[in-house]
């Protein structure tokens, strides 16, 4: 009886090690699950035409990588943010305490993202907005990665190139009226100046303007009409800029193309618009070998060609992703995460793409302009401002 209870006391011991024995190192099981992924994006609301290219340009990335790093699946689980700040406040609980999502991919517009990030902050959640987004804001947010960098940033190479490739000396200014739209106009505006340019005029307007006939009408004469708006008022705006005969005296240019004349929108436009130029940190006749595979593996998917969210919003987030989540060994301890992200220096579709200590992609920017490329409506680049760095 003595010995029997001694064996018994013996294997409930070894049991015991056996269940939780785990050597240094060894990851606890629950962790080799499946990597969740979630992403605010706007489906609908203001920005509704973007949202479902930066959900394409994400699938098509974690097809290209398999659905799996380091061993372990990735479920993405997605979520309409309405392009409203309070509805996504609500989305982004729901992802961390309901869903269990280790990484975010944040929202497109400056203003949902700003009421989204304080919360994503507190819960350690290493999110990355899907478009630019203001370097004092970013700095507030140590969790938060940006890769296509600030408005400014991508939009003082337009100031640059109105003033000493074009030749203009004197711009009257258009632009929706909130964080993004200030900072767009800003960064070209502020360089522009720098470099001995004169802003004549400046008419800011409510960010869900469809009619510019006020604006237009009152234009003060300049070189050219620098303007910039989101969602669908850019192809009013471009139409009305012809209208109202302003094409003839002073030409359109925008400090950045996407939202305004995204590619996809142009055929619905026409041949007005051919000639426009402006900044983009991506477009889809960038010459190098992923960004061909890219375009192809998007149009064979989706019958089209890849916008600019898609890609930058959606395919280079999840390629950071990706590429820090193989530097941890699939771990997703939000400091580790961080850690290699800052470290990454990869090849994109948009060209290099690495991070300043702010957390801010150091990128590519190229001007564009609006043509026809075999047949096809096009952002055609003309000429690129290299390795540019956030301001």
């Amino acid at each position: 009886m003595k010995r029997s209870a001694t064996v018994s006391s013996f294997l409930v011991i070894l049991f015991l090690v056996l269940v939780l024995y785990q050597p240094a190192g060894a990851a606890p099981a629950a962790s080799r699950g499946p990597i969740k992924i979630g992403a605010l994006l706007p489906m609908t609301g203001a920005l509704l035409h973007e949202g479902p290219q930066v959900k394409r340009g994400i699938e098509l990335a974690l097809e290209h990588n398999g659905n799996v790093v380091a061993g372990r699946k990735i479920e993405l689980i997605i979520e309409d943010d309405g392009t409203d700040p309070t509805a996504a406040l609500d989305k982004a609980r729901k992802l961390v305490e309901r869903d269990g999502v280790s990484i975010v991919i944040a929202p497109q517009a400056s203003n949902v993202a700003n009421a989204v990030q304080p919360y994503l902050t507190e819960k350690k959640i290493v999110s990355l907005k899907s478009r630019q987004f203001p370097l004092p804001l970013t700095k507030k947010f140590p969790y938060l990665f940006v890769a296509e960098g600030t408005h400014r940033q991508t939009t003082s190479a337009m100031g640059d190139y109105a003033y000493n490739v074009l030749k203009y000396k004197t711009v009257s200014t258009m632009m929706a009226d909130f964080i993004a739209g200030k900072d767009i106009m800003g960064g070209f505006t502020d360089r522009f100046k720098e470099l001995g340019g004169t802003v004549v005029q400046e008419q800011p307007f409510p960010v869900t303007t469809m009619d510019f006939s006020s604006y237009l009408t009152n234009v003060k004469t300049a070189d050219a009409l620098a303007a910039w708006t989101g969602g669908p008022g850019g192809a009013n705006l471009a139409k009305q800029h012809v209208e109202y005969g302003l094409s003839k005296k002073m030409p359109l240019i925008t400090p950045f193309l996407s939202g305004i004349l995204n590619e996809d929108v142009i055929p619905s436009i026409g041949d007005i618009v051919l000639g426009i130029a402006g900044t983009s940190s991506y477009s889809s006749t960038i010459d190098n070998p992923l960004n061909k595979k890219v375009v192809a593996d998007y149009r064979k998917k989706y019958n089209q060609k890849p916008g600019d969210s898609g890609i930058v919003g959606g395919y280079v987030n999840t390629q950071v992703i990706i590429e820090a989540l193989k530097a941890t060994g699939g771990d997703t301890d939000p400091e580790k995460l961080k850690a290699a992200i800052l470290k990454l220096n990869i090849q994109t579709p948009a060209g290099p793409l690495r991070f300043s200590p702010d957390r801010l992609g150091i990128v590519n920017i190229y001007i564009c302009k609006i043509a026809k490329v075999d047949g096809e409506y096009a952002w055609q680049v003309v000429q690129t401002y290299r390795d540019v760095q956030p301001r």
